[in-house]
């Protein structure tokens, strides 16, 4: 929700030039990362920021219970990446 928000009031926060203006100064290829930068804002751009957190918002208010809300993890690897994600979050257990 918070990310929602920030892009909400702040369209540009997200842009190729604000996130490789923001780069740390230790960022091992600084020239390589800016280009992939720029590929990933030419996918996904400012309005599909906001329209998938919105969709992604939507969906998980569906889930809230009246007695009990449900934490929401995004993993990547699809049908894997969830082993990889339970054995983490469990592995201090």
């Amino acid at each position: 929700m918070e990310f929602s928000e920030k892009l909400a009031k702040n369209p540009g926060l997200y842009s190729d030039q604000q996130i490789v203006k923001n780069l740390a100064p230790n960022t091992a290829d600084p020239v390589k990362t800016a280009k992939d930068v720029k590929q990933v804002n030419k996918v996904f751009d400012q309005r599909s920021l906001l329209s998938g957190t919105g969709l992604m918002l939507k969906i998980m208010r569906q889930f809230d219970g009246v007695f009990e809300r449900k934490q929401f993890f995004l993993v990547k690897n699809g049908s894997v990446g969830w082993i990889s994600a339970f054995v983490n979050l469990n592995a201090g257990k």
